[in-house]
């Protein structure tokens, strides 16, 4: 039996379905890939004693706790300082109106001497 004729094609059309073809092997490679490294941890744990993997998953659980209690920890002293921010702005405000006010006010009384003298 003799195969069916083949197209070849030529020019831009052929190139650019190279171009697809390519990047979709890429594609399929990278895929391949990323559920490869799952099934290779899952065997390589297949043929480890289950008291290791228990520990190793312990050990894990510790480790996360850990983690979550300093997260806790940290947002915790945060909203602290952004409390103690937020005061001293506050109260350097106050402290700002307050001298604005007495410096307008010496302001008037010089302007006030100033309206008498001339």
């Amino acid at each position: 039996m003799t195969p069916p004729p083949t197209v070849r094609l030529s020019g831009p059309a052929a190139t650019s379905e190279v171009q697809v073809n390519d990047a979709t092997t890429a594609s399929s490679v990278v895929d391949l890939t990323t559920l490869a490294e799952p099934a290779a941890h899952h065997a390589a744990d297949a043929h480890r004693p289950k008291g290791a993997i228990v520990s190793q998953l312990a050990a894990q659980t510790e480790k996360v706790s850990v983690l979550e209690r300093q997260v806790k920890e940290t947002g915790q002293t945060m909203e602290v300082m952004i409390v103690e921010v937020n005061y001293a702005g506050t109260t350097r405000i106050g402290t700002a109106l307050a001298a604005q006010e007495e410096l307008q006010e010496q302001l008037r009384v010089i302007q006030s001497r100033i309206a008498q003298l001339e």
